[in-house]
């Protein structure tokens, strides 16, 4: 034991020197990491999506072997002493040099003079560990968990061999406490904390613990039966002599250490702890906290306490406060769910203050965690929510978690709000009402910008099942979504889904939304791959690309219906209902559908390429795309079995400027009218637009026209207008060659001729055996 004081006192490479010179043995032990750190070479031990903790230099630890009874203390730490590793390698490197050669080894870390490590029988792998949690943890800048309290366990079994000289152990270190994070303000005069002392009324926060499965990835503590004493249930944080001042202005935070499990492996619940402030100048007060769930190798964040009276102790702490001040430098921070509860009861409140201060549109949130869950009495949400909430929790599993409770995170989001990177991971919530239902947020009028619904990792197959109506991400939008993404199942039995917003207002935007991963579609009677009813609002530069099969829902790729505008988006993948079907826009009702493309494989009892049914509005610049995109009519006992690259059915309004590219309209049975751009046209008017298609069976640039269809250098590539009751005259023609060069440059020369307002100019693209004549590149 001298020799190991010696050691921990002389300076490191001093001590390091000197037990050298008394063990034969040049013995390498290596530290891992229970996580990796990524960026972190220096981080040893993860608190769980939080922070790291570190080994200094100086710091030690205590190692026992399987073939002496007698711990080894005292291993220093020594961070690059060896040339031949670096900190980058490995995270940093024990050094020490033992006497023997030996198969099992164990270690603790930190050391301590009361851990016991010692081991029995050589060749065994039974340890006796005892870990000597402090009573007394110093506070050192909100870090005093890091060193000398945060404890490890380490344990390993291989092979030594002597003749291998010096050989590298690695110990694979484990954390065995939590920490709980206390923050308090003051509501009165200023005070100095001297010291904050926390009671347990039934179980052992310190003294001596057998330290139980430190072979897995899962240790744990159990009290000893040697510490029953009233001093195992009390540790107390030392703020040193001039002690932590606070303040109304601002909070004071600690950071505790506990054993974090029981003897049952699972998450240790402490309960009615007492939290006692002990000012510098004599006085105290103590409040009493009903529960605190602790995990080890994490930092569970309590609400934080305002101390209104100095005088009134013993009273139970329910006034929840925030970290930060709400400006940029310093942003509010929610790290639990009671922080996100007092947050949303902050802005439901008449008097509608954060931590006292008045919510203003600047105000700055922050979330601080993944692991945050609504709970039974989250009955309402956020109310007309200003200012600017964003996500700064883990970025590998982002998210606050709504396992069944119908009530959306947001009820309103003002015009002054923003709503950033917020994932919704959503567990089988349903609503027992007819009502309509998002359970993001029900309206907005400000911004929700990278926001996502997503479902809970352990529940893939969980869904959104509403009475009404249903929105992904918002139900009626008159504010800005963007960058807004859903990937968890929807259902609205007999009504409408819109997957990520059911209504947009004509001062409201959607823009850059995209639907990429995988779901499912319930049963609904009609969908709006990004939004259900466009009022005059714009969606922009988003995508649907899954695909959804099954069911009998009416679709719009992009918007159901539209009396906006539908701009620069596109769809790709694979849509099959027994519904029918607009590969971009279901019901075009006055609305602009422009720059739009279709490049799905799309099959329903009715389709349109990219309207189904258009009673005005406009259709321009879009296009069918040639490579991927195909209409497939299913048998079906619909009178109206309509399909077309372009309009299924033309009843008024525009089609200027478009063109289907091999439209590849495929009819199962008999009876449906089928034309490569249009289908049937009872009204409207179409303008230099053009229909390509090779294919050895007769095609047709329209299915059937009424007189009061207006057509104007219209163009049909490689097929023939047969038997119908309206042929194209005047300024159309069919070009009956194979599509080539010549025909497209004759279609150009027509084409780029008096281009109507807004028409994108057409050009000849070159590539592949049959050229196709363009409005524009495309650009996904």
């Amino acid at each position: 034991m001298k020799r190991t004081l010696l050691c921990l006192l002389l300076p490191v490479l001093l001590a390091l020197a000197a037990c050298h010179d008394e063990r034969t043995a040049d013995f390498r032990f290596v530290a891992t990491i229970e996580q990796p750190s990524g960026s972190d070479p220096l981080a040893k031990t993860f608190l769980l999506r939080e922070q790291w903790v570190y080994w200094q230099l100086g710091d030690s630890i205590s190692i026992g072997a399987d073939n002496t009874s007698e711990a080894v203390d005292g291993i220093l730490v020594n961070i690059g002493a060896a040339p031949q590793y670096s900190p980058d390698d490995f995270n940093g490197v024990f050094l020490s040099w033992l006497d023997w050669g030996a198969r099992y080894f164990a270690a603790l870390f930190p050391y301590r003079e009361h851990n016991v490590i010692s081991g029995v029988a050589a060749g065994s792998k039974d340890f006796v560990m005892k870990l000597d949690m402090p009573a007394v943890q110093p506070v050192d800048n909100d870090t005093s968990f890091s060193r000398n309290v945060y404890p490890m366990a380490a344990w390993y079994g291989g092979h030594w061999d002597d003749a291998e000289g010096s050989t590298a152990y690695n110990l694979d270190f484990h954390a065995l406490a939590g920490i709980v994070r206390l923050q308090f303000t003051n509501a009165s005069d200023a005070k100095s904390i001297r010291s904050v002392t926390v009671t347990s009324a039934s179980d052992q926060l310190s003294g001596l613990f057998n330290v139980l499965g430190y072979k897995t990835s899962e240790p744990y503590l159990a009290p000893t039966e040697s510490s029953p004493s009233e001093a195992a249930r009390t540790i107390t944080l030392d703020c040193g002599t001039e002690g932590r001042t606070f303040d109304g202005q601002s909070l004071c935070s600690f950071y505790l250490a506990l054993p974090a499990l029981g003897d049952n492996e699972s998450t240790k619940v402490y309960q009615n702890l007492t939290i006692t402030l002990n000012a510098t100048d004599g006085s105290s007060v103590s409040r009493r906290i009903a529960s605190v769930p602790l995990r080890r190798s994490g930092i569970t964040y309590m609400p934080a306490l305002e101390v209104a009276d100095w005088s009134a102790s013993g009273t139970d702490a329910t006034t929840v406060r925030l970290s930060g001040n709400g400006t940029p430098e310093r942003p509010f921070r929610v790290y639990s769910y009671s922080e996100l509860r007092y947050l949303r009861d902050c802005y439901n409140s008449v008097a509608r203050t954060i931590n006292n201060q008045p919510i203003k549109p600047d105000t700055r949130i922050w979330l601080m965690r993944s692991d945050i869950a609504l709970d039974n009495d989250w009955t309402v949400g956020i109310t007309d929510f200003v200012g600017h909430l964003e996500d700064k929790s883990n970025a590998s599993n982002p998210g606050i978690t709504n396992s069944g409770h119908a009530a959306p995170l947001f009820e309103s989001i003002g015009s002054d709000g923003v709503v950033e990177g917020i994932t919704l991971k959503v567990g089988n919530v349903s609503t027992a009402s007819t009502d309509d239902f998002s359970p993001f947020c029900k309206t907005n009028a400000g911004t929700l910008r990278n926001c996502v619904l997503a479902p809970l990792p352990a529940a893939p197959a969980s869904e959104v099942s509403v009475g009404g109506n249903l929105g992904g991400l918002c139900l009626a939008n008159s504010g800005t979504i963007d960058g807004c993404r859903n990937e968890a199942n929807l259902r609205a039995t007999g009504h409408a889904v819109g997957v990520i917003c059911h209504t947009n207002t004509n001062s409201g935007t959607v823009s850059g939304c995209q639907i990429s991963t995988p779901f499912s579609i319930g049963a609904a009677a009609s969908v709006g791959g990004i939004v259900y009813d466009n009022q005059g609002g714009t969606v922009r530069d988003c995508y649907y690309a899954v695909a959804n099969t099954g069911g009998s829902a009416n679709w719009g790729g992009i918007a159901f219906a539209n009396s906006g505008t539908v701009e620069h988006c596109y769809v790709d993948n694979y849509i099959s209902t027994s519904g029918r079907v607009g590969g971009i826009v279901f019901s075009n009702t006055g609305g602009k559908v422009d720059y739009c493309w279709n490049q799905a494989m799309v099959q329903g009892a009715s389709v349109g390429g990219i309207v189904h049914t258009m009673t005005g509005g406009t259709v321009i610049n879009c296009f069918l795309d040639p490579a991927l995109a195909q209409i497939t009519l299913l048998q079906s006992s619909a009178a109206d079995r309509v399909g077309a690259g372009l309009v299924a059915s033309l009843a008024d309004g525009t089609v200027v400027n478009s063109y289907a590219h091999f439209p590849h309209v495929i009819k199962q049975g008999t009876g449906a009218v089928i034309g490569a751009a249009l289908g049937k046209c009872t009204g409207g008017s179409v303008k230099y637009c053009y229909a390509y298609e090779t294919s050895s069976s007769s095609r047709t640039f329209y299915g059937s026209a009424t007189s009061d269809v207006a057509f104007s250098k219209c163009y049909l590539v490689g097929g023939s207008q047969e038997n119908i009751a309206t042929t194209l005259e005047g300024d159309n023609f069919n070009v009956t060659g194979t599509g080539g060069y010549e025909d497209g440059r004759a279609l150009l020369e027509v084409l780029n001729t008096d281009q109507p307002t807004g028409a994108k100019p057409w050009t000849v693209v070159t590539t592949g055996a049959a050229p196709s004549l363009e409005p524009y590149t495309v650009s996904n």
